[in-house]
């Protein structure tokens, strides 16, 4: 399974299946969510020789026409992407690079947005096999 697999396996559930890399079609139900992969650099060992792991960043971005449901995703997504798990025969690790606010904090709920869309950006270090 790949990392862009594996991506999908983890948030499509979170909403309703509306995970698309890069950016999403035009007239897309929200909420939904767009990511990007940076690749890192592979990870040689002492001998030169490549480990079948790779480091890269992730950002995860959601989309939606709430603030506080947008923040509540984004949480969940969170908690998704940092449980330590195996994914079929693949590894799979992420940290955020940094966190959310608490709920408590700056969960206000604002006016409609003119545009009717409220995002939020997560940056994951994500560890996969390759």
């Amino acid at each position: 399974m790949t990392l862009e697999e594996q991506i999908f396996a983890l948030l499509g559930p979170l909403v309703g299946g509306r995970v698309f890399p890069d950016m999403a079609p035009v007239e897309t139900p929200k909420p939904y969510v767009t990511y990007q992969v940076i690749p890192g650099a592979s990870t040689r060992w002492l001998d030169g020789t490549a480990a079948d792991k790779v480091r890269s960043t992730v950002q995860i971005n959601v989309w939606g026409a709430r603030r506080l449901s947008v923040n509540a995703t984004a949480r969940a997504i969170r908690d998704a992407m940092c449980t330590p798990r195996a994914v079929t025969d693949t590894t799979f690790f992420a940290t955020p690079e940094t966190d959310l606010p608490k709920p408590d904090h700056n969960d206000i709920e604002l006016p409609d947005a003119p545009q009717g869309l409220f995002g939020t950006i997560q940056d994951f270090n994500v560890i996969s096999k390759e």
